[in-house]
């Protein structure tokens, strides 16, 4: 079965991607940010981050965002507890799709498939490809800021500890640019998975 990692920085479209080709094609989505939500939920994982941030009284999801986006090292403590947790359910769940044998490929969408190392992974145990979606800067901080969910500043914190575009191209198969409408993303979407699927 395929693998296709899914990645880009904060507000580059790659969920939207995600949702383009699960419209057009028989695959599995799995959400890296979703599998790390539930995570939250297992008191041994909020044990173990408790331990790694003193600074924290008591458990809580908005108040670890702040504390992890504020440098590499504090991004580090937390995927040293989070990453190793969230390779099994990505091995469980590859597994259980294998056997079901009902999708064409599975889509991981995770912001930081490159930065974690899962991409030397998944190229060395499975069939997998890599696509990057990239945008400029302007753009993925308005698309951001629509949500309403962070601050410009926070925003650009962010980008500063993501790798940027250009190295990340290093290390991907296909780009796409998300640099003009939605129509435009979708076709320049299933061009590269039209590829990716049929060979």
């Amino acid at each position: 079965m395929k693998i296709i990692g899914v990645t880009g920085g904060i507000g580059s479209g790659k969920s939207t991607v995600c949702k383009i080709v699960s419209k057009h094609f028989n695959v599995k989505i799995i959400d890296a940010d979703v599998l790390a939500k539930q995570k939250y939920a297992s008191s041994s994982i909020q044990e173990k981050v408790l331990k790694a941030f003193p600074e924290m009284q008591s458990f809580d999801v908005a108040q670890l965002s702040k504390i992890v986006f504020q440098n590499h090292n504090t991004i580090n403590r937390l995927t040293q507890i989070l990453y190793p947790e969230l390779l099994i359910d990505f091995q469980e769940i590859i597994s259980e799709q294998e056997f079901l044998g009902k999708v064409s490929a599975i889509l991981i969408d995770a912001a930081l498939l490159i930065e974690s190392n899962f991409h030397n992974y998944f190229h060395k145990n499975y069939q997998f490809k890599l696509v990057l979606v990239k945008s400029n800067e302007k753009e993925r901080i308005e698309r951001v800021l629509k949500k309403n969910q962070l601050s410009f500043q926070e925003i650009k914190q962010r980008m500063k500890l993501q790798l940027s575009d250009k190295e990340k191209i290093k290390f991907a198969d296909y780009i796409i640019s998300n640099s003009r409408n939605l129509d435009f993303l979708e076709a320049k979407t299933l061009k590269v998975f039209q590829d990716i699927l049929n060979n």
